[in-house]
């Protein structure tokens, strides 16, 4: 009797053993979902490793505003005072009559009002965008050159690396745009292909605006240096001296400009083959604090042509001293200048 009592018991404390055991099993199952989450933020963490979108074209017209500061100035004296100048030279040289002058330095100092006016216009415009507007611009251009080159390398030899090459050269452009304005290195290459193409930027950069901008400053100041010299001798052959000392600058930085670009080191660092998306970091517009005008205090205390030269020339070269950047290279406009001598 006993044991037909039991043996019932038996299956049934089994059968809801194994039921408790097989919802505790779907339970655990349930909270520990596998892979479609952890996916989801790499996703995430991959779209927040570069700049916002729109973020570079933003960038780009923020900078264009930054360099119309830097030489929009200069151009609206130069369109001011030239034909202001001009305008009144009648007048300017009954005054040096009056004055005592001899005619020949009542001639000089007269036309002198209007070519000091020309050349510092001239040299506000052309000494920022050497030193600041330009140098940016390029640097900005060689690195969206690597990058693109980079992306096409990418495609042919690690299709499955296509979207970080993609967001790492984005960040690369994002960082070279918002860069302050100044000289600055070139970027990092990874191959001859890239130097090589790095190097052709920078040659051609020499010769379409370097150069030809360093050629229309030395007219301005042959010209002026002439009108000024026979306004403060009365004589015409330290006038033509001064003019051989302008000639001569403006040809010896011309060919600083084309030597350094075709000789500036362009180091090669092999590429990492292991490239994996670019770490998400912040990328923000913030306000960048922007150069003043750096006053042409060389111009000013008489110090000698050949060093306001080569101290123009260090600059855009990258010769300044470590940890030190090129300022504005021009001065306010409308700031007194005294006469060559």
């Amino acid at each position: 009797m006993h044991s037909i009592v039991r043996s019932p018991v038996a299956p049934t404390v089994a059968f809801l053993a194994a039921a408790a055991v097989t919802a505790t099993s779907g339970i655990a199952v349930r909270e520990h979902p596998s892979i479609p989450p952890v996916l989801h933020a790499d996703v995430r963490l991959a779209a927040a490793a570069g700049p916002p979108l729109g973020a570079l074209i933003g960038q780009f017209l923020d900078n264009q505003a930054e360099n119309c500061s830097l030489i929009c100035p200069f151009i609206v004296q130069g369109v001011v005072q030239v034909p202001v100048t001009f305008a009144v030279i009648p007048r300017t040289f009954v005054q040096q009559l009056r004055a005592g002058e001899p005619l020949l330095r009542a001639i000089a100092l007269t036309d002198a009002t209007v070519s000091q006016a020309a050349e510092d216009a001239i040299n506000g415009i052309i000494d920022n965008d050497l030193q600041l507007v330009l140098p940016r611009a390029q640097n900005a251009l060689e690195v969206a050159v690597v990058g693109l080159l980079e992306i096409g390398r990418t495609a042919v030899t690690r299709p499955g690396r296509l979207v970080d090459a993609v967001l790492t050269a984005r960040s690369d452009v994002f960082d070279a745009l918002n860069s302050p304005p100044g000289t600055m290195p070139p970027p990092p290459v990874h191959d001859r292909i890239e130097a090589l193409t790095v190097r052709a930027i920078e040659v051609g950069s020499a010769l379409t605006f370097q150069i030809p901008e360093r050629a229309l400053q030395g007219v301005a100041q042959a010209t002026n240096s002439f009108f000024t010299t026979v306004g403060a001798t009365g004589r015409l052959r330290p006038a033509l001296r001064a003019v051989g000392v302008s000639v001569r600058e403006t040809i010896r930085d011309s060919a600083a400009f084309l030597a350094g670009a075709v000789s500036r080191p362009i180091p090669v660092s092999p590429a990492d083959r292991g490239m994996t998306a670019p770490t998400a970091r912040p990328h923000t517009t913030a306000h960048r604090e922007r150069p003043g005008h750096r006053k042409l205090e060389d111009r000013r205390s008489g110090i000698a042509p050949e060093s306001r030269r080569s101290h123009r020339l260090s600059a855009h070269m990258g010769a300044a001293p470590a940890g030190r950047r090129p300022a504005a290279a021009a001065a306010r406009p409308g700031a007194p200048r005294a006469d060559r001598r």
